[in-house]
């Protein structure tokens, strides 16, 4: 099955690990939206990796994850939404 990469609309990214992943990634989610250039690159990440991504053009939005929350943190109020 061949996936035409102009009708990807939404792309959801997760990293919740420490911020060295978080930077490290970065490489990968720029490829990801030249691979996907018509896509809407949305990052999940916990409080302290919405610092390092912040500001890089390739993210439209970051998400960010207070795990304190517990499991209400995925709906709702534990998440805060950031455009870019």
């Amino acid at each position: 099955m061949q996936i035409d990469k102009y009708k990807i609309k939404n792309i959801l990214i997760i990293k919740f690990k420490a911020q060295g992943d978080i930077l490290l990634s970065q490489p990968a989610i720029r490829a990801v939206k030249q691979s996907y250039p018509n896509a809407k690159i949305t990052v999940l990440v916990n409080k302290s990796g919405e610092e390092i991504l912040t500001g890089l053009g390739f993210i439209d939005e970051i998400m960010t994850f207070d795990k304190s929350k517990g499991p209400q943190a995925a709906s709702g109020p534990g998440i805060d939404r950031k455009g870019r």
